[in-house]
């Protein structure tokens, strides 16, 4: 049984800012059609191949240290979402569960 959360921000897509400042995306199976099954191991190849660097963002200033790839490298890997200057959240949770069924 959900609890519906309380939500600062709803979108006209299904994702929403909880109460608790949670980004929450839409991910119902009806929302959702072209289903292709995925091969963790591929998956794992593709991420243990690309670069991973810690970094700040510019308007951040240098205390505030970040990880992870590039844009454009987590699109060059997996050719998903709609640009190769983002990272979807909802792709890169896809990606860390097939890495993690892998291995």
């Amino acid at each position: 049984n959900f609890v519906t959360s309380a939500r600062i921000i709803n979108t006209s897509s299904g994702g929403y800012l909880s109460l608790g400042g949670t980004w929450v995306n839409a991910s119902d199976r009806a929302r959702k059609t072209h289903f292709t099954p995925v091969d963790p191991q591929a998956v794992l190849a593709k991420v243990a191949a690309m670069p991973l660097s810690e970094w700040s963002y510019r308007t951040e200033g240098e205390s505030v240290r970040h990880v992870g790839p590039m844009a454009q490298d987590f699109a060059a890997a997996f050719r998903v979402g709609d640009s190769d200057r983002h990272i979807c959240t909802v792709d890169a949770i896809g990606v860390a569960l097939a890495r993690s069924k892998a291995a």
